[in-house]
């Protein structure tokens, strides 16, 4: 039982969901994370919104609103950052120009 399905527990309530509809959720979500990052690419001019380098497909997603905002993939509060300056987003040591 525990291959299909996941249970969480909530206020003492054991809930249980099939794995296949997490993976669907992913990908939905996936979907809007690729749209938000080739739209912010083509913002952007193919470089690191940060230091200005050349970047492809491969960069990173810096999100400028909290994880609970549902207005999060937009392309207004996403920014395009080499993996570089990502690392130094988190450490403190970057910020968005």
């Amino acid at each position: 039982m525990s291959e299909y399905y996941k249970m969480f527990r909530i206020f003492g309530w054991k809930i249980y969901i099939t794995r296949h509809s997490l993976r669907m959720r992913n990908k939905i979500h996936d979907k809007g994370r690729r749209n938000a990052k080739y739209a912010r690419l083509v913002v952007a001019d193919q470089k690191c919104e940060c230091c200005g380098i050349a970047i492809d497909y491969r960069c990173s997603l810096y999100h400028l609103l909290p994880p609970t905002c549902h207005e999060r993939n937009e392309v207004e509060n996403v920014r395009v950052v080499c993996p570089r300056c990502r690392q130094n987003i988190r450490d403190g040591l970057a910020e968005i120009k």
